[in-house]
């Protein structure tokens, strides 16, 4: 069975591809609440400050945000509960679709188990598309994961 997972930052959903027309139906949804959240409601404080010698100057400390950090742990919390649902539903491969800086977030905290399945990925963000254009926009991918599988294993 052909799976296809579609992120952004607020939501992430899980389809499966059936049928002989290779129609997708959602399996899976995860919400993320906070991604509506501004930065000043998820923490009491502005940045922290520094002084720089050379200039004598104060500066503002450049770290990572707390959305930014909130985001990775929920992408880091989807990205462990593939493994059991995927395994569940005897996946074959996986189709990766995510805007292109998510994808590359979201790849390294995959299991590897669900690594090795990921056979295709399409850097857009289509999250947001109603299953019927999901299903255009998708469709050249899930044939060329047709055909992969059909190849048989890489040597």
């Amino acid at each position: 069975m052909i799976h296809v997972l579609t992120a952004d930052g607020s939501i992430a959903r899980l389809y499966e591809v059936s049928g002989e027309k290779r129609v997708l139906r959602e399996i899976a949804d995860f919400g993320n609440a906070i991604a509506k959240l501004h930065e000043r409601d998820l923490v009491s404080s502005r940045p922290g400050r520094s002084y720089n010698r050379t200039s004598g100057a104060r500066q503002t400390l450049e770290g990572s945000s707390a959305k930014q950090h909130l985001m990775h742990r929920w992408l880091s919390g989807v990205a462990q509960s593939l493994a059991p649902l995927l395994a569940s539903r005897d996946c074959q491969c996986l189709i990766l679709v995510a805007a292109p800086r998510l994808l590359s977030e979201f790849r390294e905290l995959l299991p590897k188990a669900v690594q090795k399945k990921v056979l295709v990925e399409y850097s857009r963000n289509l999250a947001g598309l109603p299953i019927a254009t999901l299903n255009l926009r998708i469709r050249p991918s899930v044939l060329s994961a047709v055909r992969l599988l059909a190849e048989g294993p890489m040597k």
